[in-house]
């Protein structure tokens, strides 16, 4: 059996793209195959992706999948075409504006698996780029405490969710047994469906592996960029996505650290919701919000907003 799957999901990039591609063809492991999904790009895109395609013949496997909506289908729906095609042991992921900037990371990847066994999920870094700079960190997992030099080491969820961030897709190696069995990312979510895919995998997976090696370049879109699917949705859709995320990791998540993360994390997203209606001058929906986030992480300085609140949504009458 094939080793390595990489799916690369696609739409409206293919310049970019075959910067992506050219950087998996790249990868000194032997035993991987590519899985390209493109998904419904724009009729003056599709003649760049077949002529990348007929060049690039018999290195990687193609799907097209025919435009049915303004977009596509979603990057969620397009890696789920991608693993319900692969044959790999193991499933990989790299976004098609990103690249992996390391040729050995599949190699070494392999030989951690292949020495350890039943591994669930590999685990590395990226750096993050915007308008030609760096971003300064953290922002993944790369503070993630207890790590110590190179070397490739076991690590739990609650030592995970100790992270600033989360490991993101172009990172993260997942067997693809594992993946079936989380039901794939989610394609209905609107926002960070990479990081709940995240979430669900660390909280059923068995052994993880991470490598705190450099891996990826990831660029970051710049607000605005109506082309990227993070920044087509606005602040309150994107709060309303994660509340989704954590309600859903309270009921089901079996690991207790990540139960508590989704409570600590819901109060902080209700606080956001509340300030954003507020903003909005809706004060007695910021008053709705604001109560469900004291009542989770009661403090006085919340306490006190949320009075402040309550006066407003008083004095602002039938107003929301």
């Amino acid at each position: 059996m094939t080793q390595f799957s990489v799916i690369l999901p696609t739409n409206n990039r293919p310049d970019s793209f075959r910067a992506a591609l050219g950087s998996v063809l790249a990868q000194q492991a032997a035993d991987v195959e590519i899985i390209v999904v493109q998904d419904g790009s724009d009729a003056d895109c599709l003649d760049r992706y077949h002529a990348i395609e007929a060049e690039m013949a018999g290195r990687a496997r193609w799907i097209d999948v025919p435009r049915q909506r303004g977009r596509g289908h979603g990057h969620g729906f397009a890696l789920n075409v991608g693993a319900a095609a692969a044959q790999g042991r193991y499933l990989c992921f790299l976004d098609d504006d990103d690249l992996w900037i390391d040729p050995d990371h599949l190699h070494r990847a392999g030989l951690a698996i292949t020495q350890a066994g039943a591994v669930d999920l590999y685990l590395a870094n990226q750096e993050a780029w915007q308008a030609g700079a760096r971003l300064a960190g953290p922002i993944w997992i790369e503070d993630l405490p207890g790590q110590d030099g190179a070397d490739c080491q076991s690590v739990t969820a609650a030592s995970l969710l100790r992270a600033s961030g989360f490991c993101h897709l172009n990172t993260l190696i997942v067997r693809r047994a594992l993946y079936e069995a989380l039901g794939g990312v989610d394609e209905g979510l609107c926002y960070e469906c990479d990081r709940d895919f995240y979430l669900r995998a660390i909280d059923r997976a068995g052994l993880m592996l991470y490598a705190p090696a450099i891996v990826s370049r990831h660029n970051v879109p710049m607000a605005g960029a109506r082309a990227h699917e993070s920044t087509r949705v606005t602040a309150t859709e994107k709060c309303l996505s994660q509340l989704l995320i954590l309600d859903r990791l309270l009921l089901g998540a079996r690991n207790p650290a990540i139960r508590r993360y989704a409570m600590a994390h819901k109060a902080y997203t209700l606080q956001r919701l509340a300030t954003a209606c507020a903003n909005q001058g809706s004060y007695r929906t910021a008053m709705l919000y604001a109560c469900q986030a004291l009542a989770i992480r009661p403090s006085p300085r919340w306490l006190a907003t949320t009075a402040q609140l309550a006066a407003r949504a008083i004095t602002a009458g039938d107003r929301a």
